[in-house]
């Protein structure tokens, strides 16, 4: 592994820190669980495509990995979200 493609996924990793740490704002309280499910997946996609993906393909494999998880994540966040507030009422 090239320095270079070592580096993408602690960018990555700093990045989804970055984006969970704005869904604490008040304006996405109605899609919390979303936006958190799609930041969380997102980056476990994105870790998980760069470290399967072949020598050459990393890059690649940790956008696909990252565009996957957070569609995922996004979908399984709202949905535990709404069951939560469900339950709330």
């Amino acid at each position: 592994m090239t320095p270079a493609n070592s580096a993408i996924p602690c960018l990555l990793l700093a990045a989804g820190l970055i984006l969970a740490a704005a869904t604490g704002c008040a304006g996405l309280e109605e899609h919390k669980g979303a936006a958190t499910g799609a930041v969380i997946g997102g980056t476990v996609g994105a870790l998980t495509g760069s470290a399967v993906g072949g020598e050459g393909n990393r890059t690649g494999a940790a956008i696909i990995g990252g565009a996957v998880g957070a569609a995922a994540g996004g979908a399984v966040g709202h949905y535990g979200y709404d069951e939560k507030q469900k339950t709330d009422k």
